[in-house]
């Protein structure tokens, strides 16, 4: 097991519970500790939970520790500092209804992991004023490239954002041929099928008979064999608004981890 220090570090008049493993040097924070900041209830807190397990991304970064407490060792799931301001950024601003609370979401989003991170480093002064313009220029060059990133993962998602329910076919197919665009034509039937799986798993569906059954109805409605041999598991997902719903988060999640 890694050996582990916990700290308890203040971010904007909350106190949040920050992890660091010696052995990776990796930093988390307590899950828990970000939705009571927040005002998120017992329920919400575990759809939070729950969307951190199933996102294909953000599952990458998510941790149990055993932590000591005044009533023995206790589990306390945790997110890698480097996917908090994803899953921040995925949490749904309308079910926070405190304006005030929404603001603090945004702060969280752009500043949270750079004070967690800072808790953990050394605290050296500069010894000239070389030093410190030195140190200073490096804190910049640091802050912009972190800027950086944030607006493109910030864009990213915003452009994951289905702005006519009428194009959900269109903005499935925009969104995926960036995907291939990014990792390569090459993989474009190989991550197509991944999703298709993916979304058999959460919905517990069998795309495949449900195609053959699309195509049945197609021959009793007198459709031509040219339209029912080009009829596919992307016309099936069409037709179900659940089914659209569930594949077009797991595109999301696709874009977000790809693109953004």
């Amino acid at each position: 097991m890694s050996n582990l220090i916990s700290k308890q570090v203040d971010f904007n008049g909350d106190t949040l519970l920050a992890i660091k493993e010696e052995d990776t040097g990796k930093i988390y924070v307590a899950v828990k500790h970000i939705c009571d900041a927040l005002g998120l209830n017992e329920n919400q807190r575990r759809n939070q939970y729950l969307k951190t397990q199933e996102d294909i991304v953000i599952s990458r970064g998510v941790k149990k520790f055993s932590l000591p407490t005044n009533g023995g060792l206790q589990e306390t799931y945790c997110i890698e500092l480097d996917f908090l301001p994803l899953w921040l950024a995925k949490i749904n601003v309308n079910i926070i209804p405190n304006e005030q609370v929404q603001e603090k979401l945004v702060e969280y989003q752009l500043r949270a992991k750079d004070v967690l991170a800072a808790a953990f480093l050394p605290q050296q002064k500069p010894v000239t004023v070389l030093d410190a313009l030195t140190q200073t220029v490096q804190v910049l060059k640091e802050q912009d490239a972190r800027l950086r990133q944030l607006e493109s993962t910030t864009q990213a998602i915003k452009d994951t954002i289905i702005q006519e329910p009428d194009n959900w076919r269109e903005d499935m197919n925009r969104m995926f041929n960036k995907i291939v665009d990014r990792i390569g034509g090459q993989k474009f039937q190989e991550v197509r099928n991944e999703s298709y799986r993916l979304l058999e798993k959460r919905a517990h569906v069998d795309l495949t008979r449900r195609l053959m059954n699309l195509r049945t109805r197609m021959l009793d409605q007198g459709a031509t064999k040219t339209a029912i041999e080009k009829a596919n598991k992307l016309d099936v997902i069409e037709q179900d608004p659940k089914l659209r719903e569930i594949y077009a988060q797991i595109i999301k999640e696709y874009y977000i981890r790809y693109v953004a």
